[in-house]
């Protein structure tokens, strides 16, 4: 029985030798061995400066209408685009007073106007019934003296008139009678003519004398009812337009129909917003390198910027062009910003008051920079740009650039391909497109 144990020890033993023995040996086969597996492998290798080349055939490039023109270099004055905020230029607001104490008028014929319409100069805006307050019906001591001589002056002239009056009427009586009778006795051929004529004059100048006595017996009748205190209630004023200083536009209107004012209270509120005044708070770091008598230009609201190398994209009429203009200096330390101001034309309404837009500012500062067309510029996805230089006959490379800025159909460039380089201003979208799988 211990033999036996003994045996199985034994060749347990000797199995986990060999296995040993096995797995730790090393093969001495003279055959060559397998090479190993590439990390990775490429397959139709191609340099890296035939990545962005384009090689067309004569009618390819034909049918794309490509058409090339050197790169140029040119002094330019650098741009920046800053916030600004819309205004209303100083002077253009006037808010209307009521003249006197009075009722505001509104009805069918004279209604209030509504904030926000548009008005001209002279234009009624409001009708005020005016109230005669007791201070002015009611005269000083002085005053009071002055009329009681004033009114005993015009009894006495109001008499006399009135005697005149009434003599006047006698005469002409009296010289009827005497040319009624002087034309009897000649019918009768017991007068003259002379006598006739004599009596036909001595009656024209006693009508005349009578004539002027009742109109100086009216205009002192008029005088009287002037310093009469009494006033009856068909004496009472008329209602008193109130009319638009300016054109404009009626911003606020702070009073209603039938309310009563006083001298002085504000009625409405007029705004001219044919021309607008643009405030750009610029870094005070940043001033001195702005051109203080460079127009600028009121970037397109909604343009996509896809990154900062990005041109801005500006109005292409005259209405988005602004002016500096001269304003009073202001600033704010907390954001170490100062302000400048421009005038833009608004006559068509475009800009409200309080809007923010962006302004495009040129700096005073000139630098070199290579020109191209506008057309020649190509954005990828990730806002690089790029341009398309001719490399020899019917090939075309992709060259990136760094942009500065777009004014009209001109670009600037920073960096770019060497001076003098074909640059293709015509079809760089179809080569583009043709690059990458999309053209023609």
């Amino acid at each position: 029985m211990n033999h036996r144990v003994y045996l199985s020890v034994l060749w347990l033993l000797c199995a986990c030798f060999g296995v040993q023995f096995l797995g730790c040996s090393v093969p001495t086969s003279s055959e060559p061995s397998k090479e190993k597996a590439a990390p990775a492998k490429v397959v139709a290798a191609v340099s890296e400066a035939a990545l962005n080349t384009l090689t067309l055939t004569p009618d390819a490039e034909q049918r794309l209408g490509i058409t090339t023109v050197p790169l140029t270099q040119d002094s330019v004055q650098d741009r920046k685009i800053f916030g600004g905020e819309l205004i209303v230029p100083y002077g253009k607001t006037i808010l209307v007073s009521a003249p006197v104490a009075g009722t505001i008028v509104g009805d069918a014929i004279h209604p209030l106007p509504t904030p926000g319409i548009h008005v001209h100069a002279g234009d009624r805006v409001l009708t005020l019934q005016p109230l005669l307050s007791p201070e002015r019906d009611i005269p000083t001591s002085a005053e009071r003296v002055q009329i009681a001589n004033a009114r005993a002056t015009l009894i006495a002239a109001q008499t006399v008139a009135t005697g005149d009056v009434e003599r006047g009427r006698a005469e002409v009586e009296a010289g009827q009678i005497a040319l009624d009778r002087a034309q009897q006795l000649l019918r009768d051929r017991a007068g003259s003519a002379k006598a006739v004529d004599d009596a036909q004059a001595q009656l024209n100048i006693a009508e005349a004398a009578a004539h002027a006595a009742s109109e100086r017996q009216k205009q002192l009748q008029e005088l009287a009812s002037q310093l009469d205190p009494t006033m009856s209630p068909t004496d009472q004023a008329s209602p008193m337009p109130v009319t638009a200083p300016q054109r404009g536009v009626i911003r606020t209107l702070s009073v209603s129909a039938g309310q009563t004012v006083t001298a002085g209270t504000t009625l409405f509120e007029i705004v001219d917003l044919s021309e607008m005044w643009v405030r750009v708070p610029v870094y005070v770091g940043l001033l001195t390198r702005i051109s203080p008598t460079a127009s600028a230009r009121i970037v397109e609201l909604g343009a996509e910027h896809s990154s900062d190398q990005q041109a801005p994209k500006v109005t292409s009429d005259d209405t988005g062009v602004a002016h500096p203009v001269t304003a009073p200096p202001s600033a704010d330390p907390l954001s170490s910003s100062a302000d400048l101001f421009y005038a833009i034309d608004n006559h068509a309404g475009t800009f409200r008051p309080g809007q923010r837009i962006g302004i495009e500012l040129t700096l005073s500062d000139e630098e070199k920079a290579l020109i191209v067309p506008s057309s020649a510029l190509i954005c990828d996805m990730y806002g690089n740009y790029w341009v398309y230089a001719q490399a020899g006959e019917h090939q075309y490379e992709r060259r990136r650039v760094e942009l500065l800025f777009t004014q009209g159909d001109r670009a600037a460039l920073r960096a770019g391909p060497p001076l003098g380089t074909p640059i293709v201003a015509q079809g760089a979208a179809e080569l583009f497109g043709t690059e990458f799988g999309a053209g023609k």
